[in-house]
């Protein structure tokens, strides 16, 4: 659990990320709300200045999440509220792969980080909200009995750190990006929930598979 408190944080410049992943010839994604601390990025460029942060500081970090048998295929950036340009980079299957070992475990598994709503925040009597991001790609050798390996929690755990803590942007370098608990109704300007902390899971988690229908 982190100790770092986040800055006041609205959805009018926020975005929501998506970070796909390729892996067992199957594709994934990993989708968080992201919010900047302010600076003077426009609707034009706010996306793009995202993607661009994302792409120089948040995958150097990810890659060592995942196996190299997975790959990010893209990164993509649309505006909490209406009006923003969005943005998208696509990769090719070379250049962004997992540093860890060959073979990943089955698509619908993954490691799992849960956020916590900053305390401060939390109405009384409510209780504290919470959210989670799925980490695909965890490798077949750090997956024993439903468990994970305690090595790659250090790894979840420096992603975590990133997101949370915050990392600058490209296009303004003064601009810091959080990963924060939801994205609010995107028709209002109001407060986004912020984090104040996170757990790296020690098992797998889990998303549940509908059948393709016939």
């Amino acid at each position: 659990m982190s100790a770092y408190t986040q800055p006041a944080i609205n959805n009018e410049f926020g975005a929501i990320l998506t970070i796909g992943v390729r892996a067992n010839f199957d594709r994934m994604a990993m989708v968080m709300p992201m919010v900047p601390d302010g600076g003077s990025l426009t609707d034009a460029n706010r996306c793009d200045d995202l993607t661009q942060a994302v792409e120089a500081t948040v995958l150097p970090v990810l890659v060592d999440c995942m196996s190299s048998s997975a790959n990010v295929s893209f990164v993509q950036a649309e505006g909490m509220m209406n009006g923003d340009q969005p943005a998208r980079r696509d990769y090719g299957d070379t250049l962004f792969p997992g540093t860890l070992a060959a073979k990943t475990v089955p698509d619908s598994c993954a490691g799992l980080i849960c956020y916590y709503q900053e305390t401060a925040d939390v109405i009384p009597g409510h209780r504290i909200r919470t959210a989670k991001t799925f980490v695909p790609g965890l490798p077949d050798s750090l997956w024993d009995g439903d468990t994970i390996d305690p090595s790659i929690a250090t790894a979840y755990n420096a992603l975590a750190t990133i997101l949370q803590n915050g990392f600058h942007g490209v296009i303004d370098a003064a601009v810091t990006w959080y990963r924060c608990l939801s994205a609010p109704d995107r028709n209002a300007v109001s407060q986004c929930p912020r984090v104040g902390g996170w757990q790296v899971r020690g098992y797998i988690g889990t998303q549940r598979r509908r059948m393709i229908p016939h």
